[in-house]
């Protein structure tokens, strides 16, 4: 554990509950935006918006999203 095998890259997963975009966002985004282009970034959260603000200050080839449904319990 703890290894990486030759020929796979760093993967990161970048996730936000917020629902809205504010300044924990804007911060998530702009460390985002200053990731090497090499990190594959995948950004998850409840609201599209929000999401849409942190990938957007991705380097267009790296950008992964996934929205996911909010549940109440």
């Amino acid at each position: 554990m703890g290894e990486r095998r030759r020929g796979v890259g760093l993967r990161l997963l970048l996730h936000t509950d917020a629902v809205e975009v504010g300044g924990a966002v804007r911060a998530l985004a702009t460390l985002a935006g200053a990731l090497h282009a090499g990190v594959d970034v995948t950004v998850l959260g409840e609201e599209p918006d929000v999401v849409e603000a942190v990938v957007s200050a991705l380097n267009r080839h790296r950008r992964n999203q996934h929205v996911v449904e909010r549940h109440e319990p």
